[in-house]
């Protein structure tokens, strides 16, 4: 029998109300069942078993080990607002989901490209440059200091910026990406990196960073086309060979 294990609840329900999910439709989506969760909400039960946490894991899009607090921060974000304790914010959590579903969707479309190794390697080398480009792109403050520029020259003026906007966005548009029904056009989002690290507002940016992000950027470029070309060879073969 496989060992049961804690569930933090303060973490359940913050990711559970950033998600927008009641406990029963959570239910529903985790495939468990709702006095399951009844009885962690209320703290009769402390622990839950292998497949409840996988569902629960899989339907909120976090790590299982950060729901049961072996894992102490989220994916590339850091899990504690450093002004208050508590559990993650809306923020933090939205972020993390965005940032991990980019680097499985990177990750995923190299394994379809390369043999198992080579797959590895293409991350190592410039895979993870991809997703590095990517906060960026997610940064509101960037579209704005961009696309706005302020009457007395200060930046300043076009604060605050709510990030949840750009994230909310790229969400709903890579979402056929991150599903696999599609593969990402690289080189339109490379000219918009382009033009975004270009912004002469930007004294965040770092210039390695950036050659990086465009590097990597237009290597999946490339190696999508090659792909591409080669599944539209084969259909056109299959086509010519069942021809009377």
């Amino acid at each position: 029998m496989k060992k049961r294990k804690p569930v933090n609840l303060e973490r359940l329900e913050a990711v559970r109300r950033e998600r927008g999910l009641s406990w029963n439709r959570l239910a529903k989506t985790a495939e468990v069942r709702p006095s399951t969760l009844s009885r962690l909400q209320s703290g009769r039960v402390k622990t839950v078993n292998p497949a409840t946490l996988r569902g629960l894991a899989e339907a909120l899009c976090v790590p299982a080990a950060w729901l049961t607090g072996e894992q102490e921060g989220l994916a590339y974000a850091a899990e504690w607002d450093l002004t208050r304790a508590g559990p993650p914010s809306a923020e933090i959590i939205q972020w993390s989901r965005l940032m991990q579903s980019i680097e499985n969707a990177v990750r995923r479309d190299l394994r379809q490209w390369y043999p198992e190794a080579e797959a590895r390697q293409a991350y190592e080398l410039w895979g993870r440059f991809v997703v590095g480009a990517f906060p960026e792109l997610s940064s509101f403050l960037s579209w704005r200091t961009a696309c706005l520029v302020s009457p007395v020259g200060s930046f300043h003026l076009l604060l605050p910026s709510d990030d949840s906007v750009a994230c909310n966005w790229l969400s709903q548009l890579l979402e056929p990406w991150f599903a696999g029904r599609a593969y990402l056009n690289a080189n339109a989002l490379r000219g918009v990196f382009d033009v975004l690290r270009a912004n002469p507002e930007r004294i965040w940016g770092s210039k390695i960073r950036d050659a990086d992000g465009l590097r990597a950027l237009g290597e999946y470029a490339s190696a999508c086309e090659r792909k591409v070309k080669q599944a539209t060879a084969k259909r056109l073969e299959a086509e010519l060979g069942s021809e009377p």
